[in-house]
């Protein structure tokens, strides 16, 4: 129910969301990095698991791209490799198995026309306690990196090693293939190791689509002249690495630039809560990856204020704001949703005692 934000700072559970933001930043930066440098894994940072889809052949272009960023990527690898020690390779095998069970699983339902839907599965209470599992098995590998991670002077060579090993050289040449504004976006980026940064801390770009990431991001920054300073920059860029692949996740219809305006104005008028502006980038990512409605979304916020204001005004330390009355008005049940009713999805939810992740 992110109808304003999904947690208050102070909530429990956005403070164990947190943990990978308030863990050492370089370490997990360059954990990302050493995993696809010393194991030879292509580690898509905290990204959803890929569905099987048929990829677009390579034009000339195309090939010439993918033959320049895989040599780059093999230099890097070869570069990095003989200045970093090797990876006990039990403690990796411990990390990865945790690490792979934080990408979620894919579900299957119908629809009412007989339908077969995928979408990514991942919730939130088990996600944290998965991040919780590979945070814990990740320690044992820093801390036998810990007198290479203590310098800056690998840096660059590791953001753009992490970003290449989780785009991949295949990735990126088929997003560059499609014109020279988008190969521009990419040789951009990789030259930029600041804002590869900023993207590996936030989680890097849903299943390594750096190229359409790319693309939100300069759109949003077009249409909002607010978008590039502060919290709206962290926002924005947010939303554009959540979205950039938004068939894997259910959120097909979804308008990037729409979405990132909608909260913008929510924020302006005020309707948001206050720790809004205090986010980081992937908790921004959190709160706009709501597969429903921007208007679903605002008639959630009026209902709750017009029906329990109390759980908006709440004191500090009340642990259901916002979200009290799905234990005490709702049934709690799985939902029938019907398609063709007048009411949209969401007040059907609130209707018939949605269930998180029982709704059919």
């Amino acid at each position: 129910m992110r109808f304003a934000i999904r947690a208050k700072q102070s909530d429990p559970l956005l403070t164990s969301l947190s943990w990978r933001e308030t863990m050492n930043r370089r370490r997990v930066l360059s954990l990302a990095c050493l995993l696809g440098i010393s194991v030879g894994v292509i580690t898509e940072s905290f990204s959803a698991p890929k569905k099987v889809v048929e990829r677009p052949p390579l034009t000339s272009e195309g090939e010439q791209a993918y033959s320049e960023y895989s040599k780059m990527l093999a230099s890097l690898r070869g570069n990095l490799k003989g200045r970093i020690s090797q990876i006990n390779p039990e403690k990796k095998a411990q990390f990865l198995k945790a690490f792979e069970a934080e990408k979620g699983t894919i579900k299957k339902s119908k629809d009412k026309n007989g339908k077969v839907r995928e979408e990514i599965r991942n919730n939130t209470y088990n996600n944290a306690k998965a991040t919780f599992a590979s945070l814990i098995a990740a320690h044992p590998i820093l801390s036998d990196l810990d007198g290479v991670l203590s310098s800056d002077a690998l840096d660059s060579q590791l953001v753009k090693c992490a970003v290449l090993a989780s785009a991949t050289p295949r990735g990126l040449a088929e997003f560059a293939q499609q014109g020279t504004e988008q190969k521009g976006l990419v040789d951009g980026l990789l030259a930029d190791t600041q804002l590869m940064k900023e993207m590996l801390y936030a989680g890097g770009a849903k299943a390594g689509r750096y190229g359409k990431a790319l693309q939100i991001f300069g759109s949003i920054l077009a249409a909002s002249n607010r978008a590039g300073k502060g919290h709206f920059r962290r926002l924005a860029l947010g939303t554009s690495l959540e979205l950039a692949a938004p068939e894997l996740c259910g959120y097909v219809g979804i308008d990037p630039v729409q979405r990132y305006q909608f909260f913008e104005k929510s924020y302006l008028c005020k309707e948001l809560d206050p720790a809004f502006d205090k986010l980081t980038t992937w908790q921004y990512r959190q709160v706009i990856n709501d597969p429903h409605t921007e208007a679903d979304m605002a008639w959630m916020r009026e209902m709750l204020w017009n029906y329990r204001p109390d759980q908006i005004t709440a004191p500090k330390g009340y642990k259901a704001h916002y979200v009290g009355l799905m234990n005490s008005e709702f049934g709690h049940k799985q939902a029938e949703i019907d398609e063709n009713a007048p009411e949209t999805r969401m007040q059907q939810i609130i209707d018939k005692g949605g269930q998180c992740e029982k709704v059919h």
